[in-house]
């Protein structure tokens, strides 16, 4: 199912056909929405595509999760404050913060899930194929999947929901069935993924390309064997393209 493209790079790599450009500095504020997520903006707009990350429940150190916590929870409290001061509304320098917040809050986030932490149990190849097939199913039906890495405690995926799917439905989706389906496999009960979902929009062809190659690079320190890589082969030239 997954490609071994996560020790090489991709030349030419092509964003699809179906990919349209979705920015919230330069987008149709028309098409532009603000979806809270607890007080916290998250953008959406009409056949975006975005960068999807989900962990396990158990990927990240004690320490570093309650710090994580506590500076997400700050900014809920500033935001939840400005809005009542602004009448729901939250000013273009506060909005500005918070994208330069996601930023550097997924950058401490990523740093430390690449250093597999937890039980990991998306290492053995046949649990991370549970979520492999998972992240194809709804492929060309509810989203059109461009890219997905599956890491021993973490996962990214880029897709575009189709007309009537949300992503926060979709990454539901995929975390309620595998946490099924994996506890089964380990005899085990209880919370696998961490309720809370990361996803950013990308925002034009050169972002697109970017993601793609983060994905792909992302087992990059791992033993083949430790990760699954799929990329879309219509990402690709065709001299690229697997058999």
């Amino acid at each position: 199912m997954s490609e071994p493209f996560a020790s090489r790079d991709i030349p030419n790599l092509r964003p699809p056909e179906w990919f349209l450009p979705c920015s919230p500095r330069w987008s149709d504020p028309g098409r532009m929405t603000e979806s809270y997520r607890r007080k916290l903006p998250h953008w959406r707009c009409p056949n975006a595509t975005y960068l999807v990350t989900f962990r396990l429940h158990d990927s990240l150190p004690r320490a570093v999760a309650e710090s994580l916590h506590r500076e997400a929870v700050a900014w809920e409290r500033r935001a939840a404050k400005e809005r009542t001061a602004m009448n729901g509304e939250l000013s273009a320098a506060t909005r500005k913060a918070w994208e330069d917040f996601q930023r550097e809050h997924f950058r401490r986030l990523e740093s430390s899930l690449d250093a597999c932490h937890g039980s990991c149990l998306l290492r053995e190849p046949v649990s991370r194929a549970i979520v492999d097939t998972a992240l194809l199913h709804f492929h060309n039906d509810r989203c059109r999947m461009a890219a997905f890495v599956v890491m021993p405690n973490h996962v990214h995926a880029l897709c575009q929901p189709t007309p009537g799917h949300a992503i926060e439905s979709l990454a539901g989706s995929w975390k309620k069935h595998t946490a099924d389906k994996l506890n089964a496999r380990h005899q085990k009960s209880g919370r696998l993924w961490q309720p809370e979902t990361h996803d950013r929009i990308i925002r034009d062809g050169d972002h697109f390309r970017r993601a793609v190659r983060y994905i792909v690079r992302n087992p990059r320190n791992l033993r083949p064997e430790d990760a699954s890589v799929w990329i879309s082969p219509d990402l690709l030239p065709e001299p690229t393209r697997p058999a």
